[in-house]
């Protein structure tokens, strides 16, 4: 299997670190060594299957957005991380969502490996009656895992991570023949800013932008890429209004960045950040099909199209990452009550409400 990009090779590490390309090594190496000819001899889905699964079961992103979570873990990898597309800050080390992000990648393996009940009834007799289901198969292979076998019941009572598996297995199946999609247990979702650690200020100089529509398009885009699947109307607001009175967030600010805050609200003064341009901008994205909408029971999330034509730098990423970190911090963080002194911002909220009637 080829990989030309870093998203690939996200999805190449996903295949090398799944129990099922696990169990078909073990099947393969009689030594200690994994050698380049066995390597060479594995079934590895190639990048177009993996990515069709993902699509299958809630989005392209699927598989190698809960790789990412689960590898970048500490600065040191943010070039990666970057060419990924991921140009926040990295992901906080959590061993619960870990185990979730696992178990939900071996039971999507299983399913690309093993193939679904019609195709395994093809198989020859004697693996059918051995295992009359893809679905007692994994059973199986988990139970040639006596290590984490044993952790699991010493520690939990339970082989906890079989069970997980064939759960997620089975809510995948029926994901799969419903078209219904998959609803992960994790929340929020993978590869979230919610669950990343704060973000630090660029190396690089900021060059600020001449134009505030200019510079609101491309915040919006970063804002979306940061906040993923679960980008509500109210969440993008909110960051919005942060950008633009940050000089009045000294102390939200430094409570959230640190000895960065300054600095930001500094730099960011520079660039063009005039208010009610955003609101008319939101209405043209949404009038030219840009903006799309997405509703799960009672809220209403929000994605761009990727022909938008804005590519945010570093610091127009910080700015995003900034802004959500506040709004995140704040208690009341989805509601608007940001400044309701000012004259201006009153007009804001205003536009929020009619945005918020249109979106509904």
């Amino acid at each position: 299997m080829e990989s030309n990009s870093a998203n690939d090779a996200l999805l190449v590490l996903s295949v090398l670190a799944s129990s099922p390309f696990d169990y078909l090594v073990r099947l393969k190496v009689s030594a200690n060594h994994l050698t380049q000819g066995i390597l060479e001899s594995l079934p590895f889905p190639s990048l177009a299957k993996l990515k069709t699964f993902g699509t299958k079961v809630g989005g392209s992103d699927w598989i190698s957005d809960r790789v990412l979570e689960l590898t970048y873990t500490a600065w040191d990898l943010e070039p990666f991380a970057s060419d990924s597309g991921w140009n926040g800050p990295p992901f906080r080390w959590d061993e619960e969502r870990r185990f979730l992000l696992r178990c939900e990648l071996d039971a999507a393996f299983f399913h690309l490996y093993l193939g679904p009940q019609s195709e395994w009834q093809q198989q020859p007799d004697v693996l059918t009656r051995a295992f009359p289901t893809p679905r007692h198969a994994v059973s199986y292979i988990m139970d040639t895992f006596p290590i984490v076998k044993r952790k699991d019941e010493a520690k939990h009572g339970h082989y906890r991570t079989k069970e997980a598996i064939l759960q997620v297995y089975d809510a995948l199946g029926q994901t799969m023949q419903t078209g219904v999609a998959y609803q992960t247990r994790l929340a929020p979702a993978p590869a979230s800013f919610r669950v990343a650690h704060r973000p630090r200020l660029p190396q690089e100089t900021r060059v600020p932008l001449t134009q505030a529509r200019a510079y609101w398009l491309e915040f919006l885009v970063a804002v979306a890429r940061l906040a993923g699947e679960k980008l509500t109307l109210e969440q993008l607001w909110e960051a919005y209004l942060n950008a633009l009175g940050a000089g009045e967030l000294n102390a939200e600010a430094q409570s959230v960045l640190g000895e960065d805050a300054p600095a930001w609200i500094a730099s960011l003064a520079t660039e063009p950040t005039e208010p009610e341009l955003f609101a008319d901008m939101l209405e043209k994205l949404n009038a030219n099909g840009k903006l799309h909408r997405r509703k799960v029971g009672d809220q209403i999330f929000l994605s761009l199209s990727s022909d938008i034509p804005a590519q945010p730098d570093a610091w127009r990423f910080y700015d995003a990452a900034a802004a959500l970190s506040i709004h995140q911090a704040r208690p009341a963080a989805m509601k608007i009550e940001f400044a309701p002194s000012k004259t201006a911002l009153r007009r804001e909220v205003a536009r929020f409400e009619t945005l918020e009637r249109k979106f509904a």
